[in-house]
């Protein structure tokens, strides 16, 4: 599998502000942005990245994004039916869920180039245009490209595709 020769991370923030005072964070498209950043952040905190993957990429590709709610308990349902709302409600309802919207402002903040858009895709910690465009059009070719020592079987079988590191 190429997550045993590359390191996926995704930080769900966008172009959200970060709040003043106790003020909420404020998001590009509004307050059900925010709430599904937040959504996204807790069940990344929750299950760990690589299982938290599948769900959000279905939570992202639902026709109704910004009411996130909805397509989470869906693709929870098919993808981790085990996984009880209750433990992503608390989170995202709680200090923890705006704790770790905070760690996720201050990574995006700390990008270098500052972002100019999102998705924000870096490489080994870099950002080109170049990147972004090969990324955005296939990771999965892009990593077993740029990867140097021996290519896993991944890279010679069939093309999958893969999530990105999004801010």
């Amino acid at each position: 599998m190429l997550h045993d020769i590359m390191d996926v991370k995704l930080v769900p923030y966008g172009n959200a502000q970060l709040p003043s005072g106790i003020s909420p964070f404020t998001c590009q498209h509004g307050e059900p942005e925010c709430h599904g950043n937040m959504i996204e952040a807790c069940f990344l905190h929750s299950v760990g990245r690589y299982s938290a993957f599948p769900v959000i990429y279905c939570m992202e590709s639902a026709a109704n994004i910004l009411d996130a709610a909805q397509p989470l308990s869906i693709c929870l349902q098919l993808h981790v039916p085990s996984m009880m709302w209750d433990s992503v409600t608390s989170c995202v309802k709680g200090e923890l869920g705006f704790k770790l919207m905070h760690e996720n402002a201050l990574k995006t903040k700390a990008l270098s180039p500052a972002k100019t858009h999102v998705p924000w895709v870096t490489i080994n910690g870099e950002y080109t245009d170049d990147f972004q465009d090969k990324a955005i059009s296939s990771l999965f070719n892009l990593v077993c490209k740029m990867y140097k020592v021996s290519k896993p079987p991944a890279c010679t079988g069939a093309q999958k595709k893969l999530d990105t590191r999004l801010y």
